[in-house]
């Protein structure tokens, strides 16, 4: 009976949240008002009034004057006889004025007279915007903590509340269903009713709404559940589709409540399986739901941006890709970590906002982060499809070989949008490589190796050249992704080499060492040579190469024809001798490198007899 008081404990602690969050946004304001007026200018002070100026007498024109009476201020002197003696005054001298014949020089500079300045009027001052306090536990836990508390423990209570209905014996098996869904109504009631009060009187709570609202559909969810693994009411897959039907209805609700409910509503879909009884599901069917679930949840994290969303949809696949191994279903795991690589890859192409707020984890850290650590993490993973595969009666390798070979064309991909560090393209190689010497390792105990490993290691090693190249890095990358490529080809040729029982002699092993040489020589050189620093011309440059490799690898292997079988690689390697020193142009030797690792392992794979 102690559940019956667990409810109204959760409905307590909701209540105190509320006021404990209107307490705090009522401090906040307050604190800005304070703010306000200590940043407030003082107001100026009044100009002191000017003195009053002296009386004047009054001027009065009442009296009337004749026009023939000259009116004067100043009585005229009496007339004297002292005009004689009186020296006429001399004329002042005029200055000599220049001649207009001559020249008029103007050597000297002239000195403008200084101009004064309009005086600009002074900006009215203006506040600095207050400091945001760090973020804190205690700061969080009143903020926002308790809601997530309640918000969680109400979801959980209700949960429990089911289980425990469905064990007594109080009601029947469709009235205790129908009780719970009557309870999340009620739930989605209240958070819809708290949202409209929120929008009628904001800021409202939106936090207390978006939980309330992912709880109501979490009884939903819970009732499914018990409809189909308690009661048996409905088989597999009418429990999916209805479990798939609450996921949409909280991505629906994500859309008004924010991206809480939309992380919510991947997990629950991706939980649904499990909750279905997984391991009675076709592996097909299996397969396809959570790659629809994974496309849903890529597609609601790029249309919103938002962050988490892409990161709970990579690790929901991730699961199922542990899941499938552990099941030892290869097939279901190499289709969903590869989903997840292009899903990661994906978030390159929707750039994010320039008013991107730039507290916690943004778009911007997903869009530059998400693709080269979805690829790394997915090559790293692969691995453990080799181990599976490496035990199987037939032992083939085609499946992990082509998803390898995908994630490393992924990795120069991601690399040549400049949305990848360089690193990305050498682990992806890193883990082809390692994935076939994991092959190799394992096979060895059980039984001889798939027919299909020795065509699969020359494959991978004649791609990776190409896909190198078509990388495409920023200068300052160009020696780690050379290195790597040049590295791989080498390593998986060695690798193809030490498989076969008759590659013992000098003959087969010359030929394939000194490819490997080349390899790492000429990519070297390619990756320090003259090239630009302009993305184009390095695409133009690229074409150049990729242009002249047919050319030249058709010439190889025309020129082998012409030798005995027991010369015909020995031959190559001569011919290509000569073609690589005609090719100084730096990064021209590249493709000579891929011609004579086509001609030496591809084209005479089973012809290098002692």
């Amino acid at each position: 009976m102690w559940v019956l008081a667990f409810l109204p404990l959760a409905v307590w602690v909701w209540l105190q949240a509320q006021r404990i969050d209107a307490l705090v946004r009522r401090v906040a304001e307050l604190e800005l008002q304070l703010f306000s007026l200590r940043s407030g200018t003082l107001p100026t002070e009044a100009p002191a009034p000017a003195a009053p100026a002296a009386p004047q007498e009054e001027l009065l024109l009442t009296e009337a004057i004749p026009d023939d009476v000259l009116v004067l201020d100043n009585p005229l002197p009496e007339a004297s006889n002292d005009l004689e003696q009186t020296p006429a005054p001399q004329p002042t001298a005029q200055p000599q004025k220049p001649r207009m014949d001559s020249p008029l020089l103007l050597d000297e500079a002239i000195a403008e007279p200084p101009r004064s300045e309009p005086e600009r009027p002074t900006p009215p001052p203006t506040s600095p915007r207050p400091e945001q306090p760090p973020l804190r536990l205690d700061r969080w836990l009143a903020e926002k903590g308790l809601a997530w508390i309640a918000g969680i423990a109400l979801a959980m209570g209700a949960i429990y509340l089911v289980s425990i209905v469905a064990q007594s014996a109080w009601f029947t098996a469709p009235v205790r269903l129908a009780s719970a869904l009557v309870l999340g109504a009620i739930i989605l009631g209240v958070s819809e009713w708290t949202r409209r009060i929120g929008i009628a009187r904001p800021p409202g709570h939106p936090l207390v709404s978006s939980l309330l609202a992912g709880a109501g559909v979490v009884v939903f969810y819970a009732t499914t559940w018990a409809a189909h693994g308690i009661y048996q009411f409905i088989d597999w897959p009418a429990a999916t589709a209805l479990l798939a039907l609450c996921a949409l209805g909280l991505m629906a609700l994500s859309f008004l409540h924010g991206q809480a409910l939309g992380v919510l509503a991947i997990t629950l879909a991706l939980l649904a399986p499990a909750l279905a009884n997984a391991p009675i599901w076709p592996s097909t069917a299996l397969t396809a739901y959570v790659a629809l679930v994974g496309a849903a949840g890529f597609a609601l994290a790029m249309f919103k941006r938002w962050a988490w969303v892409a990161i709970a949809t990579i690790g929901g696949l991730y699961f199922w890709f542990f899941a499938a191994i552990t099941a030892d279903d290869v097939r279901r795991a190499l289709a969903l970590v590869s989903f997840a690589s292009v899903g990661g890859a994906l978030m390159m192409l929707r750039a994010p906002v320039a008013d991107e707020a730039k507290t916690g984890l943004t778009w911007t850290t997903i869009n530059n982060l998400a693709p080269g650590v979805a690829i790394s993490v997915s090559s790293a993973l692969l691995i453990w499809a080799w181990m599976i595969v490496a035990p199987a009666p037939d032992g083939r390798v085609i499946g992990p070989g082509l998803i390898g070979l995908f994630h490393v064309l992924l990795a120069g991909y991601a690399v040549n949008e400049r949305k990848a560090a360089p690193a990305t393209f050498a682990i992806a190689i890193a883990g082809l490589a390692l994935g076939f010497t994991a092959y190799l390792r394992v096979r060895g105990i059980y039984a001889p190796l798939g027919v299909d490993f020795y065509p699969m290691i020359l494959t991978a090693a004649f791609f990776v050249i190409p896909f190198s190249l078509y990388a495409n890095p920023h200068h300052t990358g160009r020696g780690l992704v050379a290195a790597s490529g040049a590295i791989g080809a080498a390593l998986l040729t060695v690798l193809a080499a030490s498989s076969r029982p008759d590659w013992h002699s000098l003959q087969a092993w010359a030929p394939v060492l000194r490819c490997g040489a080349f390899f790492y020589r000429c990519l070297v050189v390619g990756a320090f040579g003259p090239g630009s620093q302009d993305r184009q011309r390095d695409h133009v440059v690229g074409r150049r190469w990729r242009g002249t490799d047919a050319n030249r690898r058709r010439i190889l292997v025309r020129a082998g024809s012409a030798h005995p079988r027991s010369r015909r690689c020995r031959a190559v390697a001569v011919r290509y001798l000569g073609m690589a020193r005609l090719a100084r142009g730096g990064l021209g030797r590249v493709d000579g490198s891929r011609a004579l690792s086509s001609a030496c392992t591809l084209t005479y794979p089973d012809r290098h007899d002692a």
